[in-house]
Formats: C-alpha cells, sequence, structure tokens
C-alpha cells in the first residue's frame, strides 16, 4: 500500500522487492547511519535487510509495527514507522532515517507529519513518541517542527557504540493533534 504525501513523495509499507535498493541505500549510508542507530553495524550483507522486511511484514500482520520506506519518485530514500506499539494503550514510537544526499529537504518532516495523520485518524492511536538521542540536535528537528511534546531527558535509556546514551522523549496525543486541526 502507498501513501501519497505530494505529486513526488510518497511512504510505502516495506515488502520484499525494495530490499536491494533498501540494503543499498544503508550500506551507502553506513557511516552516516550509523552514528545514531547501532543496528547498521549488524548489516553484513543483503540478508539483513531481507530478514528486516520478512520480521516487518509479520509485526505489521500482528500489530506491533508499521514500517515504511520513503519514496521520492519511486526512489527509496530513507525509512519511517512505528514501532514499539502497545495495542492495549494505542501507543506507538515513530523512528526514521534518511540517506545523507536527502538530508535537510524536508523529507522526513513531511513523511513523519504524515505518519502521525495516518497514525491518528486510520489506526486509532491515542498517543505517539519520538525518542532521539541528546546530541542528535537534527533529529531533534523533527518531533519539534511538528510541535511534539519534549516530555523529558530519559537517562542512559539506549546502548549506543559501546555507551549509554541518555534520550529526550517528545510525544503527542491524540487531543494534542486535534487542537491543532
Amino acid at each position: 500500500m502507498r501513501l501519497k504525501i505530494d505529486n513526488n513523495l510518497s511512504l510505502e509499507y516495506v515488502k520484499p522487492a525494495h530490499a536491494e535498493e533498501l540494503y543499498l541505500l544503508a550500506l551507502t549510508n553506513l557511516k552516516h547511519i550509523s552514528e545514531w542507530m547501532p543496528w547498521i553495524r549488524n548489516m553484513t550483507s543483503k540478508s539483513f535487510i531481507d530478514n528486516f522486511i520478512k520480521g516487518a511484514v509479520e509485526r505489521k500482520k500482528q500489530g506491533s509495527e508499521h514500517a515504511f520506506v520513503i519514496l521520492l519518485d519511486k526512489k527509496i530514500i530513507g525509512r519511517v514507522g512505528i514501532y514499539k506499539i502497545d495495542q492495549h494503550n494505542r501507543i506507538g514510537e515513530i523512528g526514521y532515517w534518511i540517506g545523507k544526499d536527502y538530508e535537510r529537504c524536508g523529507y522526513v518532516v513531511k513523511s513523519v507529519n504524515y505518519l502521525v495523520e495516518y497514525a491518528f485518524k486510520k489506526l486509532e492511536f491515542n498517543r505517539l513518541e519520538i525518542r532521539c538521542g541528546e546530541y542528535n540536535t537534527r533529529s531533534q528537528q523533527i518531533p519539534e517542527k511538528l510541535n511534539f511534546t519534549k516530555e523529558g531527558l530519559l537517562k542512559e535509556a539506549e546502548l549506543l557504540n559501546n555507551n549509554f546514551q541518555n534520550l529526550y522523549l517528545y510525544a503527542k496525543c491524540r487531543s494534542d493533534y486535534e487542537n491543532e486541526l
């Protein structure tokens, strides 16, 4: 399923056909992505992405994840999704990454904004969260531009490059979203 954001930008649920292109994008951006996302260091071959996609498809069926690729003119430029879904409380955590060549173009802001609308209107979430490294100022700009509330600092909440780092917790509730309309 493809979600059209504008004439050039769209989101599509990850599927096996995305594996090669997604792998090459991640491989090309290995150093760039690994600064904040340690999972990429485990990517030693395309099979890593194949397994991720297989798992994402299964987690979607279970209702515990909604993983998308970001498409610019049908070319994969990054990923965005809702993870760690608490179905009972209707809470999910948004995560994202984009290829270095596509940073600072507004694609992630547009994609996350569309995903927020999709989550509240179609998936009936009550709360969305975004966690960003304390020193990852570029990532923090996304929830700040989208009027997420900065709720606090989670001390030593993520192991990154053999060191525990602090994460800022941002959130937007359905009531916040509806008040913005």
